[in-house]
């Protein structure tokens, strides 16, 4: 069987904490369904979304408060927590600022790909 790399740690000191989160978010679903882990059971899902997301993340965890003991091992409510606590850590006015400062760069679909990265971080109504 294939190895996968895991995704890196998720970083809870990033001054964009909600837009890295969705993108670790998104890295560790493709590694889940690569590696077949999305057929584990749920214990050991949340127990490798745990251990993907780093130390602090861990320590974060411990503190939640969950409705039931059985959802403290479902990886769907863990990740619901997760995106709860970084959710209000965005930062729009920076996002928006380093939106306006991008360079051009060669090729132009580098440039392009990357403004749209950051216009979806900065909830432009328009895109």
């Amino acid at each position: 069987m294939a190895q996968f790399h895991l995704p890196s740690s998720l970083d809870l000191t990033d001054r964009n904490l909600a837009d890295s989160s969705k993108k670790w978010k998104r890295q560790l679903q493709v590694y889940m369904e690569a590696s077949g882990n999305n057929n584990k059971p749920k214990q050991r899902q949340t127990a490798i979304i745990l251990h993907c997301a780093g130390p602090e993340v861990l320590e974060v965890y411990d503190h939640f408060e969950f409705e039931g003991e059985n959802y403290k091992n479902d990886p769907v409510k863990v990740l619901e927590k997760l995106e709860e606590y970084c959710n209000p850590r965005q930062n729009e006015v920076l996002q928006s600022f380093r939106f306006w400062q991008v360079p051009f760069q060669e090729p132009f679909d580098t440039f392009l790909t990357k403004l749209y990265s950051y216009a979806d971080s900065c909830n432009f109504k328009e895109k």
